[in-house]
């Protein structure tokens, strides 16, 4: 089995630690054919944090996946409102969007599905760091660290 470590230390290395629901669905042998074809459309909870650690800034969206693989929505964070626009690779599970606030900058993120929640990192020009989110259906926070805990079952 491929270590995810190896092939995409550059695409996660803010975020390792934040991460480890992708490390644990490598690890445990769960493939992108093994999961649902697209994250669930709804409502989001999740935070991003500056860097690799430190404070939590909470953000709660409403996304949309389309099955041609569009990502759209809204949400609102502690800087302001924004947009989603980006696009879900279903057969890499990877996502990619640019959060939009309205009327003022952009960032770009990228993360990856492992089935229950994305996570990854975000760029905004020379600034970086990690994000974690999760459906509202999963629960809280503490329910989602409990379940990426736990092997999830192949089909």
């Amino acid at each position: 089995m491929t270590n995810h470590r190896d092939t995409e230390p550059q695409r996660i290395r803010a975020s390792v630690s934040l991460c480890l629901c992708v490390f644990q669905t490598f690890e445990y042998g769960v493939r992108c054919e093994d999961m649902p074809n697209l994250p669930p459309s709804g409502s989001w909870s999740g935070y991003y944090i500056y860097g690799d650690a430190g404070e939590k800034h909470r953000m709660r969206l409403r996304l949309s996946f389309s099955s041609k693989g569009s990502i759209s929505g809204m949400g609102d964070d502690d800087i302001a409102p924004f947009t989603i626009r980006g696009f879900f690779d279903a057969s890499a599970c990877c996502a990619h969007w640019t959060k939009a606030y309205i009327g003022m900058h952009t960032v770009e993120y990228r993360g990856w599905y492992d089935g229950r929640s994305i996570c990854g990192n975000w760029t905004l020009v020379f600034v970086t760091g990690g994000f974690w989110i999760w459906p509202d259906t999963v629960g809280s926070e503490e329910q989602v660290h409990v379940e990426i805990e736990q092997p999830a079952e192949t089909v």
